[in-house]
């Protein structure tokens, strides 16, 4: 049979509509699961597919295998809904663990009202408790984020979504209340490892702008094509693997990210590469056991930095004003004056590749810990140091406890002399601000 003939006296609207006829209604089928600019990018992305079949078919219609022709649609067609299902939907396991008892809390925003379904024995809860409503299913409601409970009893459950999500946990707030992803650490209130772990490929998360997680989780995956990413926190991976979270990627391109936050693995997880030094954004660095490098001497707005480990780290520290926490161990390079830094209240220098400085703490009314290991630090300097607590020991903006002050410096550092050794005395005898009992006493450690 020869097709030619009959297409030749078919409209274009005709053999347009006998080709999503064999083609098992395609263009319904892109609308119904796809809108907006995420239609467009659909038809982007599998043009390519339809437009390489295309010479295939012609010559297929020319010899007349009209069978062949529809087979060949149909498969296609198969391939193109299984490609949008999987950019449409995300999927999360969620295990139980011990006794299953544990309730573990999760918060998303999404920018569409968004249905979630549960498999298996885990269940949605409306209060931490998890006792109170009860369900297989809730919805995200667009406009902020929300939260939810969940608990599983036993075994592995799926959790089932469209792919919506915009939030996985707050942007900027570190508050408990709003971790995407929260449950209770083991040596704390739960020894027996009785809250449910969580995973997905977070990859898969093409939206979102946001992921923190703290707890129970085994989620993986690279973060390197998440370019919309505002905030990672991985806080995780302590207590002999109780946060198994592992995941990688580079961060070069990451140019939006305010907050980079590795989480403390001491185990080899959470494997970032790349550079920051594109990322100008940055207000909180947090890197432990990466291979990260850059210079943070133009982030103006960083407010906290810790890097420990092979992260690579370069740059002078003394425009960073915003500063409050200061954490150079590791690999990191770092160099200049903290004496302006009049925001500091958390200082440890221990890596020994820094050239920091700490001529004088008098200036920093707010500092409760200064750590110096990695750096020389001279015998007058050492004075000079302790005098300045000595000065400042009564200041207001001190917090309540963790009063520590270690001096020890590298080998080849000096001793307390003098009026020094009077100050050290002083204050492990002094609980600032003002002698009150209810306060710390300081620690003091030098050579």
């Amino acid at each position: 049979m020869n097709l030619i003939p009959i297409i030749n006296g078919m409209t274009s609207a005709e053999f347009i509509s006998a080709i999503n006829s064999n083609f098992l209604g395609i263009g319904t089928l892109v609308t119904n699961l796809m809108n907006g600019t995420s239609l467009l990018s659909t038809i982007n992305d599998n043009y390519n597919i339809i437009n390489s079949l295309y010479p295939t078919t012609l010559s297929i219609l020319e010899i007349g295998l009209g069978d062949n022709f529809k087979d060949n649609m149909n498969t296609n067609n198969t391939n193109i809904s299984s490609k949008i299902n999987s950019e449409t939907t995300l999927v999360f396991n969620i295990q139980s663990t011990g006794d299953g008892s544990g309730v573990a809390m999760l918060t998303f925003e999404a920018n569409v009202n968004t249905d979630m379904t549960l498999t298996g024995s885990a269940r949605f809860y409306t209060d931490s408790a998890g006792t109170q409503g009860e369900s297989t299913t809730a919805t995200i409601l667009v406009g902020d984020l929300r939260r939810f409970y969940i608990k599983v009893p036993s075994g592995v459950s799926n959790l089932t979504c469209q792919n919506t999500i915009i939030k996985w946990g707050s942007i900027e707030s570190y508050d408990l209340d709003k971790k995407g992803w929260y449950t209770q650490y083991p040596s704390v209130q739960d020894p027996n490892l009785n809250y449910p772990f969580l995973d997905i490929d977070i990859s898969t998360m093409t939206k979102v702008t946001a992921i923190r997680l703290y707890g129970g989780n085994k989620v993986h995956g690279a973060i390197t094509n998440l370019t919309g990413l505002e905030t990672v926190e991985f806080g995780n991976s302590l207590l002999g693997g109780y946060g198994q979270c592992d995941v990688t990627g580079d961060v070069t391109g990451l140019i939006n990210m305010k907050i980079l936050d590795s989480g403390w693995s001491d185990i080899g997880l959470n494997i970032l590469t790349g550079s920051i030094d594109a990322l100008t954004k940055l207000n909180i660095v947090w890197i432990h056991y990466n291979s990260i490098t850059g210079n943070i001497s133009d982030k103006t707005d960083l407010c906290f930095f810790e890097a420990w480990g092979d992260n690579t780290i370069s740059g002078s520290v003394e425009s960073l004003s915003q500063l409050y926490w200061l954490v150079a161990a590791g690999n990191s390079s770092l160099s200049g004056s903290i004496s302006g830094l009049t925001n500091l209240q958390n200082v440890n220098i221990a890596s020994t590749s820094s050239t920091i400085t700490v001529p004088r703490t008098i200036n920093l009314t707010s500092l409760y810990e200064l750590e110096v290991t990695g750096i020389v630090l001279t015998s007058s300097n050492v004075n000079q140091i302790l005098a300045d607590f000595v000065t400042n020991k009564d200041s207001q903006n001190l917090r309540q406890n963790n009063r520590i002050i270690d001096l020890t410096g590298k080998s080849g550092s000096g001793a307390p002399s003098g009026q020094g050794i009077i100050d050290k005395a002083a204050l492990q005898l002094y609980r600032s601000p003002n002698n009150n009992g209810s306060y710390d006493l300081w620690t003091v450690t030098t050579r």
